[in-house]
């Protein structure tokens, strides 16, 4: 092989390394523009209007930032919430430097397969939780101080007795810790007092204290 032809092949072997470099580099920006696209339809669909605002202002390459900004280094460090975000998505990332396409897409087919199984095989509707048991708290003797089976009611944080109670109808309230307050006109019945949920519609489940309403007058038994 002379001279000149190790220079043709020399020179062929840069253009294809540039060429290979240039289509990596490519590829990275498509990835990068592709994911836009995606969080922008998540977030259009999922988020509402705010949520797709702030992608499409803060991810889009042309507006101002890019998707490649590391904590620390957006420009924005007067801004908390925009600290915060940065710290947040560079913590989801480490050890690496930052959260790949195919990772968050991997992450919301995970997700929607888990949300399929949660609504017994549907692909539409709400989030729904199926409770799989058991449906009654039995606690065996041997694990308790008393030697005694019982079925545990969990965490009562208040217990309210109606103050007109009586053998006929006592009704009471019982507050759960997290599991809203139930209630039961038949506060003395040892066998089944007959507890209902009726905290329904309310913000919350968690509860510290009870309080009867001084006019509060019973329904008949």
């Amino acid at each position: 092989m002379d001279r000149s032809e190790r220079i043709a092949l020399g020179v062929l072997a840069l253009v294809i390394g540039g060429f290979a470099i240039f289509i990596a580099a490519m590829h990275a920006e498509w990835s990068r523009e592709a994911q836009y696209h995606a969080e922008l339809a998540y977030a259009q669909q999922n988020l509402g209007g705010g949520g797709y605002a702030a992608i499409a202002k803060g991810g889009d390459p042309d507006a101002g930032g890019t998707q490649e900004e590391k904590a620390g280094e957006s420009g924005n460090e007067g801004n908390p919430v925009s600290q915060a975000a940065a710290e947040a998505a560079a913590q989801r990332a480490f050890p690496a430097e930052e959260v790949t396409p195919a990772q968050t897409a991997a992450a919301q087919r995970a997700f929607n397969d888990i949300k399929i199984r949660g609504n017994k095989g549907g692909k539409k509707g709400a989030f729904t939780w199926n409770s799989i048991g058991p449906t009654v708290a039995f606690q065996p003797g041997v694990l308790g101080f008393t030697g005694q089976d019982y079925v545990t009611s969990g965490r009562a944080q208040a217990i309210l007795v109606d103050r007109k109670c009586n053998q006929g109808q006592c009704r009471v309230w019982i507050a759960a810790a997290g599991g809203g307050v139930w209630t039961t006109k038949h506060g003395l019945h040892t066998n089944n007092p007959g507890w209902s949920f009726s905290s329904a519609g309310l913000g919350s489940n968690a509860f510290g204290t009870l309080v009867q309403d001084p006019t509060d007058i019973p329904d008949p038994a």
